[in-house]
């Protein structure tokens, strides 16, 4: 529900796409989506941040 709630969109779709990951290890959405703009380093550099900075338990 609180995934949800910040990205501002249904549950339901929220728990849909949870499903369809833990099926099939799904990651692009069904209507496409963007073209990649960092680079392998670039995109590294940022999980390694969102994990030491973003707070999953309250």
């Amino acid at each position: 529900m609180q995934i949800s709630q910040a990205l501002r969109i249904r549950h339901e779709t929220v728990h849909d796409h949870l499903e369809s990951y833990k099926r099939i290890r799904n990651l692009k959405p069904e209507n496409g989506g963007s073209e990649v703009y960092l680079s392998e380093v670039q995109t590294r550099e940022l999980i390694i941040h969102l994990e030491e900075h973003t707070y999953v338990k309250v």
